[in-house]
């Protein structure tokens, strides 16, 4: 056995979500989402002078933010505490709120009158709403179940009061009275409404009535000044910036911001001036009457992320993708030099599931669905290399995924809030592609494993929508056998009442798999399937309580995983079972890869890879 030790790399922060805040005429805030290093703010000037300020974890990220004077910023990601920071001197302080943890979007309203602040999240039962008196720095009240939609998007003052949005599955108006200290639900709001309640939160009720004018689909507007109003059309690596006269003016094409999209641009307050503050950390000014390009800089916002998906390229390197960020890293496992590669794939998102086949590496992508290639052996360079080589409509979230031959397969969720899933497939051979959509209504393919010798795909559903953004299927969650060329339902069946999920976790002995079921009582249930003879759980098996569904992953081989039991990382014979021996001990271990006869380990700060420990 021999181990290896390489930090992980360094990439570009993620700003994502967080619209960029007008402070003053001329200053901006905004901040990344980074739970392992921690969020990084960033305030930049239009000249494009900058100052950084970082957050350690718990602090992952803040999607709200609000101003209170010009020295003062509020700052909400999580339900449970808000965040007072002092732009001149850099001090912060976290107050809880006492409410459930949940993590809060767009839209965090403060009343300047009264001093509070209301902010509204998915606790992942119920949508809660937080009063906080920003003067007394108390939570003034904890509102529960508030509206059956799950994410705050907007606000503005309205008639003494604040209207605030939330969406998923649909969309609906909240109205807060702070005086009183009263939240009414208001009933639904019209289509596209979140995109135009930025504009009314600086300009007022008028900001934007009626319809946009032809040749604006997609587009979600962001500023307004003086009559004209600005919007962003995101593309695969890029937005397109249309500038529409109120008056009665067509929209016209203004410019092109690179890894943009509406939340990460702004406008001075006299409206001369066109800000940017892009995905990766990069500071644009454009003259917002011509679209020309003014200036760009770096900021300083390199930080390691979180590691969702690693590929052992060869004996000396390994390619690694940190969460939210839509990019990749390499590392070198011989000088421990690690290499930011950039984008993985088209808008944003992370790469969430991956394979290495014939020397290339194949990633599939959130939030699009996205499968794209890269050649090792080529420069880097997206849209080139990786290139995108499928695309299913109505793809989102890649949760699972097996290979058949030339033939790569996954699935992924639908978009927020609808039940179900789409399956898809790659041939790398001939380059060939396709999908289908909704192959088991309601349900959500979860987890899938080739069965080995026939040309058949294992796989367990979910009833629920991604990220619980729906209320589930009334329908019970399935073990299902799919035809692997064409991905049809070649059977099913239904887990028992109150099964949430059913997981397909790997082999367990010649013709045997270990899968569990979520959701029944006494936690989560183990048992043996068999898919010459699928069914029911006849009955369960009784696993030591460290193995958990979070912590397994199997090796390939029948019986054997890797199991991860907090800090240490063991080598378990599930059939038996009983531990064959403990592989590593390493303080902060999250992420765990099985990689043919090795494994590699993630800690906050390291790469550590044991190889030789498998059989």
């Amino acid at each position: 056995m021999s181990s290896l030790r390489v930090p992980v790399p360094k990439t570009r922060d993620p700003f994502v979500n967080t619209p960029l805040l007008r402070i003053g005429p001329d200053r901006f805030w905004t901040s990344s989402w980074n739970a392992t290093s921690g969020s990084t703010g960033v305030l930049v000037r239009a000249d494009g002078s900058a100052r950084t300020y970082r957050f350690p974890p718990p602090h992952a990220g803040f999607y709200s933010a609000a101003a209170s004077g010009p020295d003062t910023l509020w700052l909400c990601g999580d339900l449970s505490r808000v965040v007072r920071l002092t732009l001149s001197t850099g001090r912060w302080e976290a107050f809880p709120t006492g409410a459930d943890p949940g993590l809060v979007f767009q839209g965090m309203a403060l009343d300047e009158e009264s001093g509070k602040l209301l902010v509204v999240a998915f606790t992942g039962r119920t949508t809660d709403a937080v009063s906080f008196d920003t003067r007394t720095r108390r939570t003034v009240r904890v509102y529960r179940d508030v509206t059956p939609q799950h994410y705050l998007r907007a606000s503005f003052p309205e008639d003494g009061g604040v209207r605030l949005a939330v969406e998923t599955p649909e969309t609906e108006l909240l109205r807060w009275d702070p005086a009183g200290e009263r939240l009414h639900r208001g009933g639904p709001a019209p289509e596209g409404a979140a995109e135009r309640w930025r504009l009314l939160s600086e300009r007022g009720p008028a900001a934007l009535e009626g319809d946009p004018p032809a040749g604006t689909d997609g587009v979600r507007w962001f500023a307004g000044h003086g009559g004209l109003v600005y919007g962003a059309r995101a593309g695969a690596d890029h937005a397109e910036v249309l500038r529409w006269d109120l008056g009665g003016g067509a929209a016209r094409a203004l410019c092109r911001v690179p890894d943009a999209d509406h939340f990460t641009l702004a406008l001075t307050a006299d409206g001369r001036r066109l800000v940017a503050v892009t995905r990766y950390g990069e500071f644009h000014r454009f003259d917002a009457a011509t679209g020309r390009h003014e200036l760009r800089t770096t900021l300083d916002t390199d930080a390691v992320g979180t590691v969702d998906c690693l590929v052992r390229l060869d004996d000396t390197t390994v390619l690694g993708t940190p969460f939210i960020s839509q990019r990749f890293w390499t590392a070198d496992l011989v000088s421990g030099r690690g290499t930011d590669m950039g984008r993985a794939a088209p808008g944003g998102g992370q790469i969430t599931r991956t394979w290495h086949v014939g020397g290339k590496v194949y990633l599939a992508a959130y939030a699009g669905g996205e499968l794209t290639e890269y050649d090792p052996s080529l420069p880097a360079g997206f849209p080139g290399n990786p290139r995108v080589v499928a695309a299913p409509p109505g793809a989102m979230r890649p949760v699972a995924s097996t290979r058949y031959g030339s033939t790569l397969v996954y699935s992924a969720t639908h978009r927020y809030g609808r039940l179900g899933c789409v399956l898809a497939w790659h041939d790398v051979r001939t380059g060939r592609s396709g999908h289908v959509d909704d192959p088991l209504p309601e349900q959500s393919v979860q987890s899938m494993h080739r069965v080995p010798g026939t040309a058949a795909i294992l796989a367990g559903t979910a009833r629920h929508a991604d990220m619980s953004s729906r209320d589930p299927s009334a329908a019970p969650c399935r073990l299902v056998l799919l035809d692997a060329p064409g991905l049809a339902v070649r059977e099913s069946v239904a887990m028992p009442h109150g099964a949430d999920h059913v997981t397909v976790h790997g082999r367990l002995d010649a013709t045997g798999w270990l899968c569990g079921i979520a959701g029944l009582p006494g936690g989560y249930r183990w048992f043996r399937a068999d898919p010459a003879a699928l069914a029911a759980p006849g009955r369960f098996l009784p696993l030591p309580d460290v193995i958990t569904p979070e912590g397994l992953l199997p090796t390939g081989r029948p019986g054997l995983y890797v199991v991860r039991v907090e800090d240490r990382v063991e080598l378990w014979d599930l059939a038996g079972p009983r531990r064959l021996r403990v592989l590593g001990t390493e303080p902060g271990v999250y992420r765990v890869a099985v990689q043919g006869g090795g494994v590699c380990l993630v800690t906050p700060g390291e790469l550590v890879v044991l190889d030789g420990v498998l059989p």
